[in-house]
């Protein structure tokens, strides 16, 4: 848990330690990483930053992150949403067969369709109120 007042690097300090944690655990193929904040404002700051961090470090050559899932659940339509290259949308309202297997993933270890091999790291990012893992 990380708490501070605005301004203080917490979004930075995050963004880079699951980056970093999704690399570590990368050799073993089992990273999962659920995010939430008490504000969508604070999930979407953390996505954006995480997805151009990660967009980066695969430019500059980390091709052991290549194959990271960014998903950002929410609670309204995915196109109301403004769109993260790299981010996938799922709305919690409407998709309920893709919050099962995140769920499944994330508890389980199962695999999220297509990929069957479940060795994809896999980060999944909501508001509070909207996590129901």
């Amino acid at each position: 848990m990380l708490q501070g007042p605005p301004g203080t690097g917490k979004t930075e300090t995050l963004q880079l330690a699951v980056l970093a944690h999704a690399a570590a655990h990368r050799a073993n193929s089992r990273c999962r990483v659920l995010m939430v904040a008490p504000t969508h404002k604070a999930i979407h700051e953390f996505v954006s930053k995480l997805a151009r961090c990660w967009q980066e470090y695969c430019r500059e050559g980390g091709k052991d992150l290549k194959d990271l899932n960014i998903y950002r659940v929410l609670s309204s339509s995915t196109s109301s949403a403004k769109p993260i290259d790299g981010v996938t949308y799922v709305n919690y309202n409407e998709d309920e067969e893709t919050l099962q297997e995140l769920k499944d993933y994330l508890l389980n270890q199962a695999t999220l369709t297509p990929n069957s091999s479940g060795s994809d790291p896999l980060i999944y990012a909501s508001h509070l109120q909207a996590c129901t893992v």
